[in-house]
């Protein structure tokens, strides 16, 4: 049985440099690093790109991709004070799942050319398998796209389907992020779309495991609300799901968060649903999370000190770095 683990080289430093590495890698374990860093590779490649993916393909039949860090919540950052972890996954079955494991596979053979010869004797082995698939996609029950977004793509595909979704919205968009620092054509799409009738909510977490993140992220609530887009602070944890729902017909899901460094330097994984099932599942869930809200009042949140909004906009400054 064939068992492999990518995970990001700075992201998951220390779980590289624990005994349970050496354990796994002695039980057959394939273990790869993604975009790997070192002194002389941070002179001659950018060292700021980060692999933010979370998939788990088994048996080339099922998958699960969302917001799940591969942590246990329950110890993960307790002593930031933000309180557990709050996530979903998406499982999904089909012809997808073998986009996702190409996916994968592309994230490991791009390492090294030992991975790529490899991959691709893997993948010449696989194609009976993979083209018959591929045929069962005009039976399948749900449709799904997955949409991977990277910085090496002429076009940032994430960004551009989330702008054109929130101008096509007609009656309601409800968006959670853990963290939300939009750049101005996302808040001109926010605050325009709420401005022309559209019921914007934005559910995001009360408190965050970012100091510069989250007095960044407030210096947009004062536009936001002047415009009459909601926004629900979440006090059950830190909700880390990431998630889109436009009018119930429409919805983003994965591993996207609301700032720039996921839509321009990252490698993310984002679903799109398009059948009603899911994405009522989904909406019900973010239903369940305002529950757990308390919103954000426009006018008391106007009437704030004057050196509170200072700092908010100073670091707001950063924002392209965070």
């Amino acid at each position: 049985m064939r068992c492999e683990i990518l995970a990001d080289s700075v992201g998951s430093a220390q779980f590289f440099s624990t005994p349970w590495c050496e354990r796994l890698k002695k039980q057959g374990v394939l273990i790869h690093q993604s975009l790997s860093i070192g002194l002389i590779k941070a002179i001659l490649v950018r060292s700021d790109l980060r692999n933010h993916r979370k998939l788990l393909v088994v048996d080339e039949h099922i998958a699960y991709t969302g917001s799940y860090n591969l942590v246990d919540p329950k110890v993960f950052k307790q002593g930031a004070g933000v309180g557990q972890w709050v996530d979903v996954m998406l499982r999904v079955q089909g012809p997808v799942v073998i986009q996702l494991l190409a996916m994968f596979y592309a994230d490991v053979a791009v390492e090294n050319r030992q991975n790529f010869a490899d991959i691709q004797a893997l993948w010449r082995e696989r194609w009976p398998y993979v083209e018959s698939v591929g045929l069962q996609a005009a039976s399948a029950c749900s449709v799904l796209q997955t949409i991977p977004s990277s910085p090496d793509q002429n076009h940032y595909v994430f960004y551009d389907t989330l702008i054109c979704a929130l101008h096509q919205a007609q009656r309601e968009i409800v968006l959670t992020t853990p963290y939300f620092v939009p750049d101005e054509a996302l808040m001109l799409a926010l605050t325009a779309t709420a401005r022309r009738g559209v019921s914007v909510t934005l559910i995001v977490p009360q408190k965050v495991d970012s100091f510069l993140v989250r007095y960044a992220s407030q210096a947009s609530y004062r536009l936001l609300l002047q415009s009459e887009v909601k926004i629900a602070l979440f006090t059950g944890g830190l909700l880390h799901t990431k998630s889109v729902v436009v009018d119930g017909e429409f919805a983003l899901f994965g591993t996207v968060n609301m700032d720039m460094r996921s839509f321009y330097l990252n490698l993310e994984l984002t679903m799109a649903l398009y059948s009603k099932a899911e994405i009522h599942a989904l909406s019900l869930q973010q239903q369940a999370y305002l529950r757990d809200c308390i919103y954000i009042d426009a006018t008391r949140w106007q009437q704030r000190s004057v050196w509170r909004t200072l700092l908010e906009n100073t670091v707001r400054l950063m924002s392209p770095l965070l």
